[in-house]
């Protein structure tokens, strides 16, 4: 188990390595014992590797999503086994250049998944659809 102590030595070597969000130690702490303490990450190397991406993929949506607060708009691309670049295809369904195949060919996901994006460019609001649909409502 990982003391106060250690928390605070694993955030400062966090912070050293992202200077850029190094001014909030509350917020790396947040981080750092979100894997330091997960059961389910148990190599050092994972934990690792949960807290850089963390800190590279997760933290600046959610700056960007605070910055542009009452105007912005989150979505998460979920489809199992939902691993790295699996949408891809979706947004790009020609590019095939890195073996990228089509995981889930669902006709109807894939009207809705971009009929998001159409609505937020014609309306600046993916809940005013183009088109009926069973999309849920995405919150501001």
């Amino acid at each position: 188990m990982y003391t106060t102590s250690s928390l605070s030595e694993k955030s400062s070597s966090v912070a050293s390595l992202y200077e850029s969000v190094g001014s909030s130690i509350d917020q790396l702490n947040a981080i750092v014992a979100e894997y330091l303490y997960c059961h389910f990450v148990s190599v050092n190397i994972l934990k690792a590797y949960s807290i850089r991406t963390a800190m590279l993929l997760v933290c600046p949506t959610y700056l960007l999503l605070d910055a542009c607060s009452g105007k912005s708009f989150k979505g998460e691309y979920a489809i199992p086994p939902a691993s790295h670049g699996d949408d891809m295809i979706t947004y790009f369904p020609t590019f095939r250049d890195f073996g990228i195949v089509e995981g889930f060919n669902n006709t109807n996901f894939i009207n809705i998944f971009t009929q998001g994006f159409l609505s937020f460019v014609a309306n600046l609001d993916p809940n005013v659809k183009l088109r009926s649909s069973i999309a849920p409502v995405r919150r501001k």
